[in-house]
């Protein structure tokens, strides 16, 4: 099955790349949205790369997604609220 395979490679190439993802991680990941919106991991490193750079409207969609699949109370889910807080009340993004 070949998105396992892309997932399982999405998974090494994250944990090696460590934070300082390549260009193909990217394509990779956004691969892995385009066939599954719901995955977690492209989610997370694809939502806050938006954040980071400043493309807040399509980092809330992910993040919005994201909040819906974490569990309540984790480190990760807190993290994501607080993002999207922050973006509603400092970048009025709805």
């Amino acid at each position: 099955d070949s998105i396992n395979i892309m997932k399982a490679e999405a998974q090494v190439r994250v944990l090696l790349e460590s934070g300082n993802f390549s260009k193909e991680t990217f394509n990779l990941l956004r691969n892995i949205l385009s066939i599954e919106q719901q995955n977690i991991l492209a989610l997370y490193i694809i939502g806050n790369y938006e954040y980071e750079k400043k493309n807040f409207s399509e980092a809330y969609k992910m993040f919005q997604v994201l909040k819906r699949l974490l569990n309540e109370g984790t480190q990760e889910y807190n993290e994501i609220r607080k993002k999207i807080l922050e973006m509603e009340n400092k970048w009025k993004i709805k």
